[in-house]
């Protein structure tokens, strides 16, 4: 019973806000697709696009993925804290 695993969210929800002067959004794009690449699984990926004051966009790019604490941890890296929400 001990590699039974936690039941893992359906979704994640990946805030990405654009244009900030320290994150180049070419690079959080790549950065993203490596983790979904390597974390590849069951759940749905939607990623809510923010340029604050100008638009926000939502997109579910044909990827699913393991939403893990790994997961959770390398994306909040990339996308800041309280960027990634499990549903």
């Amino acid at each position: 019973l001990d590699s039974v695993e936690p039941a893992l969210a359906s979704a994640v929800v990946i805030r990405v806000r654009l244009g900030r002067p320290e994150k180049k959004n070419g690079s959080i794009a790549r950065r993203l697709l490596e983790i979904f690449e390597e974390k590849s699984g069951e759940a749905m990926v939607r990623l809510e696009l923010e340029r604050e004051g100008e638009f926000e966009v939502l997109l579910e790019p044909d990827r699913r993925v393991r939403p893990d604490p790994d997961f959770v941890a390398r994306v909040q890296e990339i996308c800041g804290k309280n960027s990634v929400r499990l549903i």
